[in-house]
């Protein structure tokens, strides 16, 4: 009897640690704040999702490469259910979030990429844990901005 209680025992502690390793007792709290006054560079892709990645390396290289702007920021907007959707018709938008020191060169960036000015708007926030108040949140915006 002590046996199966003590094999019950571990086994418990073992379900409750691989749960709390998958974020179970993670405190996630959502809010509302504005955010925005960024420059967007971006291709559009149609598609697969999982090729979204290749187009966005495509466009950091070609930064790197042509421009010398190492952009640190990326996003992705994914508009389609893949459930509903055929892979070859989901419609995506991704690429980098220019960084403060690169912006003074945007004149001369339209010429040869895809911009937006993506301006402040209300988002929601994801905190997980509150770490990302210190870091970077994840922000929807709560309007379409491309």
């Amino acid at each position: 009897m002590k046996l199966i209680v003590s094999v019950t025992g571990v086994l418990i502690i073992v379900i409750v640690l691989i749960l709390s390793s998958y974020g179970l007792f993670t405190n996630i709290s959502i809010a509302e704040k504005e955010m925005g006054g960024f420059w967007l560079l971006y291709e559009m892709h149609v598609g697969d999702y999982k090729e979204a990645g290749q187009v966005m390396d495509k466009l950091y290289s070609r930064l790197l490469g042509e421009d010398a702007i190492e952009a640190s920021r990326g996003f992705g907007l994914y508009y389609d259910d893949p459930k509903k959707v055929k892979k070859e018709n989901l419609r995506s938008v991704v690429g980098c979030i220019l960084d403060k020191q690169d912006e003074n060169r945007i004149d001369y960036l339209k010429k040869n990429y895809k911009i937006k000015h993506f301006l402040p708007h209300d988002c929601l926030l994801y905190f997980v844990d509150n770490d990302f108040i210190e870091k970077e949140p994840i922000c929807v915006p709560l309007s379409n901005t491309i």
